[in-house]
């Protein structure tokens, strides 16, 4: 098996080399080393390469000079093969893997890929090619292996970064000329192998996401500095044009390049991205790159010399990536409307956490959620999120009868061709969609994946709590009826089911009428990573101030009126006792009325010293309030599974819940909580009651409730559950015919 060194060349890029360097950890390929070669950086770079210090090379390159940079990285590299990828990129897991394949041949001289431009979802470079001028043909569709061949006019390149050379081809022609200060580059490596005989291979894969970051030599609008430019083109010419074109034509070439710039730079500066005196400066470095690049390209190339790669010659030292605990890596595909940062609701949160537990364990990992301009590619906590914008689509005649409301059909079906388009990259073993507005149903009809539909609070079961819906005969006939029977399609034809608890697997099967085959069913609890690690914690107080959290919707389903109700006796029979309210309530319970105004109107002498309303928060505000209760409560009339319980266990706090749904899965009575009937105020006041009076029975409720989060409902038994659950379900499908078995 070929080694492969992976050369990085860093200048004022810490956070997105940090980024970088975490993407490796999710690489296929087993035998590869990292060096990082940082230039002249005044951020916090070294304090991002101490983090890897023990896993990676780190060499050190005085100027801002990309040729010289990697040739100080050649001079680190042990392995067969050099790959090159810039600091603000991240690579797909295939990457090494396919690059090293191509290298199937000694006259294999280099090998790249494709790259994603900064929207991870087009293309920035396919296929291109150069002339001896300089000039590049970046659009390309197809690949040319017909121009490999020495003294060829036009010739095939590879983009910097996402190329890799065979190391000894590579000091065999000298290396990176290190008059390149940036631009061109790697142009001239690729000319001067052809050149040398080696052929240079354009791959239809091993593709790499360009973010394409601020520099010193650009921002985000225009390039600032374009001295290395110029000259890096009036070196090249001069030192590779001459073969066919006389001194006048290449200066001519060369000034009409120059005048090009010019241009931009004027327009640039009349639409206000750069100020007037950036003429100026470019006008004094077009000169100087006139002058310079001509009289260097009749001197010697400045190549790579036997004293660096002496100096610098070190053993092999390979780079530890994340692998799946057993068996094969898994490409596991997750459908959720909305993603974290953009609406964090339940099932964007539980979403957030499955894919990245999975990740964790070694698997690929993508998300499927809604855009909004324009669609997009992230590599995000090891978990690939594509953002997707929902496009018009004409419903086939064939499912027709089945009633797809037409809004449902293009989401999905949008999702359903961004599958299709990962498909291409890497084989997809899973398909999990929740069966909340059937995001699934495209998929599921393509017959082409394993679709899994998870269950949780489904439209039907939520209509007790939906009078605005109900209410509407209009609205029943042509929304909610129909996307019901969309839910009950989805529940009786998905290949498998998984029910994040008993509660809601038995809730639906009697909402539905219906009983679910076993063979079709699984049961996986949710789980959730440690918030408290990263929380400044206080412990729970024996004294006489005592807080009480409820966090939920302001909404009866909730039992927030349960709550409130009771609030005015608790608080006059315990003074000591302050209640935070958290989550979102501008929920209307009676025409404008929301639960938080009618008890603002009828006890508004508690409000702000014993009772606080926040609304919504972010989930930092979330967690400190987790972190300062003493008792944690949410009387909800029905949870499909329970995940605020979960949170609050987490930090080691009693809860108080109602013995439904899935609540009993999570909260054990008198053990790491109590549960009380739903609906039920008396209950709740006494269950309240006692722990305000128990500080021991408190903090021994909490302990057991941390200990039960830890065995039960983190994150990492989440993603094994469903690892295991996964692996069944492939094995009964591997005698399917319709998955290629």
């Amino acid at each position: 098996m070929k080694k492969v060194s992976v050369i990085i060349n860093t200048y004022n890029r810490a956070d997105l080399l940090l980024r970088t360097l975490e993407s490796f950890k999710y690489i296929d390929y087993p035998l590869f080393e990292i060096i990082v070669i940082n230039g002249p950086s005044t951020d916090h770079t070294e304090e991002v390469l101490d983090k890897f210090r023990e896993l990676i090379k780190i060499g050190h390159c005085a100027e801002a000079n990309l040729s010289k940079s990697r040739n100080i990285g050649i001079s680190y590299a042990s392995g067969d093969i050099v790959a090159f990828i810039d600091d603000d990129a991240i690579p797909e897991p295939e990457w090494l893997t396919q690059i090293v394949e191509a290298f199937d041949s000694c006259e294999v001289g280099a090998v790249g890929g494709k790259v994603f431009d900064h929207t991870g979802y087009k293309y920035q470079y396919q296929y291109a090619n150069a002339d001896r001028l300089g000039h590049g043909k970046w659009q390309m569709e197809e690949p040319s292996p017909n121009y490999c061949f020495p003294r060829a006019y036009e010739f095939p390149y590879l983009q910097g970064t996402n190329t890799a050379f065979r190391r000894d081809v590579l000091i065999e022609i000298g290396g990176f000329d290190e008059e390149f200060i940036y631009y061109l580059d790697e142009t001239d490596v690729c000319l001067r192998m052809i050149d040398n005989g080696y052929f240079i291979k354009q791959l239809a894969n091993a593709y790499v996401h360009h973010k394409y970051a601020p520099s010193h030599i650009r921002t985000k609008s225009a390039a600032v500095y374009r001295y290395p430019v110029l000259k890096s083109k009036v070196y090249f010419s001069n030192r590779h044009g001459y073969l066919y074109h006389t001194q006048d034509f290449i200066d001519s070439d060369n000034m009409r390049f120059i005048q090009n710039h010019r241009s931009d730079i004027e327009s640039c500066i009349s639409s206000g991205k750069l100020p007037e005196e950036a003429l100026v400066s470019f006008e004094e470095h077009a000169i100087l790159a006139m002058k310079l690049g001509r009289e260097e390209s009749r001197q010697k190339p400045k190549l790579i010399s036997s004293h660096l790669l002496e100096r610098n010659d070190c053993a092999f030292k390979k780079f530890y990536s994340i692998h799946a605990d057993v068996g094969k890596r898994l490409t596991i595909v997750l459908l959720c409307e909305d993603y974290p940062p953009n609406l964090l609701g339940g099932i964007a949160r539980f979403t957030q956490d499955k894919a990245t537990a999975l990740a964790q364990l070694g698997h690929k990992v993508h998300v499927i959620a809604r855009g909004d301009d324009h669609s997009t590619v992230d590599f995000e906590n090891g978990v690939w999120v594509h953002r997707i914008v929902v496009q018009s689509h004409v419903k086939p005649c064939e499912i027709e009868h089945l009633n797809i409301l037409q809004s449902h059909w293009d989401q999905s079906k949008s999702f359903l061709d961004e599958i299709d388009r990962i498909s291409t990259h890497r084989s997809i073993d899973i398909v999990e969609a929740p069966i909340w507005n059937v995001v699934g149903i495209a998929p599921l009809l393509s017959d082409r994946y394993r679709v899994i539909t998870s269950l949780m609070t489904t439209l039907k079961l939520s209509l007790s709590s939906r009078p605005d819906l109900t209410a509407n005969k209009e609205l029943m006939a042509s929304f909610v009826n129909p996307l019901i029977e969309m839910e009950r399609y989805m529940i009786l034809n998905s290949d498998s089911l998984l029910a994040i608890s008993k509660g809601i697997l038995n809730e639906v099967q009697k909402a539905y009428s219906l009983e679910i085959d076993e063979n079709r069913l699984f049961v996986s609890h949710l789980g959730m990573p440690d918030w408290r690690e990263k929380t400044d914690m206080r412990e729970v107080s024996n004294d006489n101030e005592i807080n009480i959290l409820f966090v939920g919707r302001l909404e009866k389903r909730k039992g927030i009126d349960l709550l409130l109700s009771i609030i005015p006796d608790i608080v006059a029979a315990y003074p000591n006792v302050s209640f935070d309210i958290v989550g979102d309530d501008s929920i209307p319970v009676d025409s404008d009325v929301t639960y938080r105004t009618k008890f603002e109107s009828e006890s508004d002498v508690l409000l702000n010293e014993k009772i606080k309303f926040h609304g919504k928060v972010d989930e930092v505000a979330l967690r400190k309030h987790y972190s300062k209760c003493d008792i944690f409560v949410a009387p909800s009339r029905f949870e499909s599974f329970g995940l605020i319980y979960v949170e609050a266990m987490m930090y080691g706090k009693p809860v108080i819940g109602c013995n439904v749904g899935g609540i009993p899965e999570v909260v054990e009575h008198n053990v790491n909580g109590i549960l009380i009937s739903p609906g039920n105020a008396n209950e709740l006041y006494e269950a309240l009651s006692l722990l305000i009076k128990n500080p021991s029975l408190r903090k021994k409720l909490g302990k057991e409730g941390r200990m039960r989060y830890e065995n039960l409902f983190s994150d990492v038994q989440m993603a094994k559950s469903s690892v295991n659950m996964y692996k069944k379900i492939i094995a009964i499908n591997m005698r399917d015919a319709r998955y290629g078995a």
